[in-house]
């Protein structure tokens, strides 16, 4: 049994990584128990970066290398959204 939040909270990439781990490790779907209702969002969030470039390495459609520049980049890009995202809240609050 795993957390998959409950249904009123906003998920985030994060949030569905890890309960895209949690239902991936029920093998019949008559062993899955759901004790309360998940975010319908949670699942709808398009695909998570991680999972498709590793999926695009092992496919053949692009290489390790350019993997890791695709990664390095949208790390890069999380981390400037997150600076970002404080900097307006601060200049908000000095109006």
């Amino acid at each position: 049994m795993g957390d998959l939040l409950p249904w009123w909270k906003k998920p985030q990439h994060a949030d569905m990584l890890k309960a895209y781990i949690i239902k991936s490790r029920v093998r019949l779907a008559g062993k899955l128990l759901l004790v309360q209702a998940y975010s319908p969002h949670l699942f709808r969030q398009g695909n998570l970066p991680g999972p498709q470039l590793l999926l695009d390495v092992l496919l053949g459609t692009t290489t390790a290398a350019d993997a890791r520049n695709t990664w390095k980049k949208l790390e890069k890009a999380k981390g400037a959204d997150k600076t970002s995202g404080r900097m307006d809240a601060g200049s908000d609050s000095s109006l």
